[in-house]
Parts: structure tokens; C-alpha cells; sequence
């Protein structure tokens, strides 16, 4: 569900304060998704890094089961901008991903193990 919000500003300098600005309005974006990471039904521990990065992000993913992995990774305005596809075994699997040709920023990485959302955290990517 997108939410609507009204801002508006004004300046403080000292005990001055300058007239608000005239209201302005920004709406965000609805989720996509529903993630619901109480699910224990595949117990993997996930492990993204280096953070920040520069070129290859690491994913490592430890599972007791064998599944199929994508890890996704959008900008904050929720484009995709990369997407990896692998089976990971039973035990420590890495996944690289080269983000030397992404632009410098804050990124989402969502890790899927068999189609369920299990892993979401925040990279910086410098350059």
C-alpha cells in the first residue's frame, strides 16, 4: 500500500527563523512483496559482505537442505539491478556477485532459497 505524505520547511539560524515553504507532497511506493522472515521452514544462515563494496559482493549461504538460490539485488527505487541463479548444496555455499558496474549507492539484496523470500539487508556500493 503506497502511503502520501505533506513536508514543508523552513530556516533556523540562531534565534532567526526564516516563513515555511509552501506544502509539498511525496507518495511512496506500494511493497511488492510481503516478507515474512519468521519462517524457520529452511533454516539457512546468510551472510552478505563486504559492506560497502566495490566490486564482488559475496553472498554465503550455510543450509542443512540442497535448494535453489536467486539473490536479487535492486536500487532503492526497487529496479532490479542484478539476479543470480544457483543450487546450493548442503553446507557453506558462496554466491559472487560483480557489482563493478553498478553506480555508486545504497542497493537491496533479497536472497530467495525455493521461491521464499529468506534474507534482505542493505549494501553500499562505492566506487
Amino acid at each position: 500500500m503506497s502511503t502520501q505524505y505533506e513536508w514543508q520547511v523552513r530556516a533556523v539560524c540562531g534565534i532567526a527563523t526564516g516563513p515555511w515553504s509552501s506544502i509539498d507532497n511525496f507518495t511512496t511506493l506500494a511493497s511488492k512483496q510481503e516478507v515474512d522472515l519468521t519462517d524457520k521452514s529452511i533454516n539457512n544462515q546468510i551472510s552478505v559482505y563486504p559492506n560497502p563494496v566495490r566490486d564482488n559482493l559475496n553472498v554465503e549461504i550455510s543450509s542443512d537442505i540442497a535448494q535453489n538460490t536467486v539473490v536479487k539485488v535492486f536500487d532503492m527505487s526497487g529496479r532490479l539491478i542484478k539476479q543470480i541463479q544457483a543450487n546450493a548444496e548442503i553446507g557453506i555455499t558462496t554466491l559472487t556477485i560483480n557489482l563493478s558496474d553498478v553506480a555508486a549507492g545504497m542497493y537491496q539484496v533479497q536472497v530467495f532459497a525455493n521461491d521464499k523470500l529468506t534474507h534482505v539487508s542493505k549494501v553500499n556500493k562505492q566506487d
